[in-house]
């Protein structure tokens, strides 16, 4: 009784191992013989990002430039970090592009990158991070969209 079972037990294991897995890295809504959307209509698809190309921006961004990955890791630089995106978060006046700006921390030095819509909106963030409490410097890279 005890081997039957193990048996039926690797029976099913063994089943769950052999189900069909060609649709295993497309979105739930995108089928393998259609009956779904076409991929290319998908918000975010390859055709859609062509018509984004972020070329100049990443050869910019490339060397000397302050990026997510230099941002410090003592507790202190991540609690000002947060803070300052704490309040960039809440100030409703913010357009969406302004609260998802990039924040690095590194000491007491804090760079703002990223796209905003309005000259206002590069100053109040600029403003909260130089108001909040262990900040001495601010880099503001925050860039107007046109």
């Amino acid at each position: 009784m005890n081997t039957r079972f193990t048996l039926l037990l690797c029976a099913f294991a063994l089943a769950g191992c052999q189900r069909d897995t060609t649709n295993a890295n497309q979105p739930p809504n995108a089928t393998a013989r259609g009956g779904g959307p076409a991929m290319n209509d998908q918000p975010g698809s390859a055709d859609q990002a062509a018509s984004a190309d972020d070329s100049k921006l990443n050869k910019r961004d490339r060397g000397d430039t302050v990026t997510p990955m230099d941002q410090g890791g003592a507790e202190a630089e991540r609690n000002v970090t947060a803070a300052i995106r704490r309040k960039v978060v809440g100030d409703d006046r913010l357009s969406m592009d302004a609260k998802n700006v990039k924040i690095v921390t590194v000491g007491s030095k804090v760079t703002l990158r990223g796209p905003v819509k309005s000259e206002a909106e590069r100053e109040a963030i600029k403003n909260i991070a130089s108001e909040t409490a262990g900040v001495t410097e601010v880099d503001n890279q925050l860039e107007v969209k046109k």
